[in-house]
């Protein structure tokens, strides 16, 4: 995913049910629940759940 993935974007699938629209400010994760669906998927590495960070430049790319 990376920052190629747009700070704010359409869900797909069941997130849809949600809002119509979402927004991705963190990059990473520590919690590694069993359920997730980046868990494993998408060849997230470990440095992936390491920690959340925010996104580079994330206000400037929101307000922008």
């Amino acid at each position: 995913m990376g920052e190629a993935l747009a700070i704010i974007y359409e869900p797909s699938g069941a997130a849809q049910e949600y809002a119509d629209l979402a927004l991705n400010i963190y990059r990473g994760c520590t919690h590694r629940c069993i359920y997730c669906y980046n868990n494993g998927r998408f060849g997230k590495k470990d440095d992936f759940f390491k920690g959340a960070k925010p996104r580079h430049g994330i206000v400037q790319k929101v307000v922008g």
